[in-house]
């Protein structure tokens, strides 16, 4: 089991399944408060199923409008969509029932995801903890602009008073400029997205003017900091899921300070953590983590430093795959010209086949390119030969644990309509636990790649 993107597995699977996947008796409530119960999904024609031409799929839609009064469509219909699903409703105070529908190409066998659980018009927010957490827009993201840099705290609270998600934090925030510990008034239903979210925003602020005083605190300060005050820039990510880190200090000293606001279960570690670590112990006398394993450090080294299509042919000629290693001009060949077949391969034909069957792509997509198909099993092969490596996953761990990040707690609590910041704790070495694997399957597609190979964080 993995956890991505910050979230445990429930968590997880809760916003990824989407509306037509809720269950019966699950109710939404919009700013209004009319509160709507979650009855069934219906799929016109069927599932799986599309109307084989549009005189069909009018008809079919002109229908459905019969037998669903007053159904609101939630997109605009194009010549491409053959298929519509319904979502049933029940006004939970009227009794009336309310329908949504939503025009699709057609419909699938697995429809996770294809329908978010915030995609009903009228602002209607799913009740349940991780979806009303997610709708309050606490998170740097939110607030600010992707990337944001802040040279003092100073500003990052003024920028925050200028944000539109921001401003109604902002006043009660400032007060950590003054040492204090901020209380949140009439947001005690928005605890949790407090100290998860908005927790990413206070912890460096936290700790740059000195309102964190644990010993992990100390000792990343004497360390990393010459046991100087904190000083830095703060910066953010352009990413929710950034990894490991959810904000960093540009320290004076020239080192860079991950921290970890902490209230997740799991993380995806960025290669940029597990190379720090590297980078860490070269400069200490012990260097026997590296010295002991020297297969994964080179994985890892590869990961770092390969381009993204270099990268798996690359682990493939360490692990000694030639018969992969031979593909990379191919591939190149392939993501270049971007052919319709691989019969100008006729020697590595069946093989390029064979790949290609393992991955479903939508030829239809524009940017779909069969090199680039090829490449992503081959990657995702690759990590998974690398995952097999004895003692890998345990040596990214301690890599992460031996990089400069601190790991920052915020502690809240509700006191009567209002949430109180209790306090900050700092954990310095870092001490996460778990099971860190190499992973593909964010990065390498049908259609491209993200960047370099990941690493999934698996806490459990």
């Amino acid at each position: 089991m993995r956890a991505f993107e910050f979230l445990s597995e429930s968590i997880l699977l809760e916003k990824a399944r989407g509306l037509l996947y809720r269950d019966r008796g699950d109710k939404f409530v919009n700013p209004q408060g009319q509160e709507i119960e979650f009855q069934q999904v219906a799929y016109i024609p069927s599932q799986p199923g599309a109307y084989k031409t549009k005189e069909e799929f009018d008809a079919g839609v002109e229908q459905l409008k019969k037998n669903y009064p007053n159904v609101v469509f939630v997109n605009n219909q194009d010549n491409s969509m053959r298929a519509v699903a319904v979502l049933e409703f029940k006004d939970t105070k009227t009794n009336e029932m309310v329908y949504f529908a939503r025009y699709f190409k057609q419909i699938t066998n697995d429809m996770t995801g294809q329908w978010k659980n915030d995609g009903l018009p009228g602002n209607y927010q799913l009740q349940k903890a991780s979806s009303l957490k997610s709708s309050y827009k606490m998170k740097p993201l939110d607030i600010f602009a992707p990337g944001s840099e802040f040279a003092t705290p100073q500003a990052l609270i003024k920028e925050l008073s200028a944000s539109p998600n921001g401003q109604p934090l902002a006043a009660d925030a400032a007060v950590i400029l003054r040492g204090q510990l901020p209380m949140f008034k009439g947001m005690a239903e928005k605890e949790t997205a407090i100290r998860d979210d908005f927790g990413e925003v206070l912890a460096p602020i936290a700790l740059l003017v000195g309102l964190i005083k644990t010993p992990g605190s100390e000792e990343a300060r004497e360390t990393l900091n010459n046991n100087a005050p904190w000083s830095g820039t703060i910066k953010f990510s352009n990413q929710k899921t950034s990894g490991l880190v959810d904000s960093e200090i540009e320290l004076p000293t020239g080192i860079t300070l991950g921290i970890s606001s902490k209230g997740k279960d799991g993380a995806k570690a960025s290669i940029k953590n597990i190379y720090d670590g590297i980078k860490v112990i070269e400069k200490q006398q012990d260097q026997s983590l590296i010295t002991n394993n020297p297969e994964a450090i080179a994985i890892i080294k590869i990961v770092a430093e390969a381009s993204s299509v270099n990268g798996p042919f690359a682990i493939a000629e360490e692990l000694k795959k030639p018969d992969v290693v031979a593909l990379q001009p191919i591939i190149k060949d392939l993501i270049a010209k971007n052919p319709p077949d691989f019969n100008a391969y006729p020697q590595y034909q069946s093989v390029l086949e064979s790949y290609a069957s393992r991955k479903k792509a939508d030829k239809k997509n524009p940017r779909y390119n069969i090199g680039y198909q090829v490449l992503s099993v081959i990657a995702e092969d690759m990590a998974s030969e690398v995952n097999k490596i004895k003692g890998f996953g345990d040596t990214c761990i301690k890599l992460v644990n031996s990089s400069p990040i601190v790991q920052i707690y915020t502690q809240t609590a509700k006191q009567g309509n209002d949430v109180a910041v209790t306090g900050f704790d700092a954990l310095y070495p870092p001490n996460f636990k778990g099971k860190i694997s190499l992973d593909a399957s964010k990065v390498y597609y049908s259609t491209g790649t993200n960047g370099r190979y990941t690493f999934a964080f698996d806490p459990s």
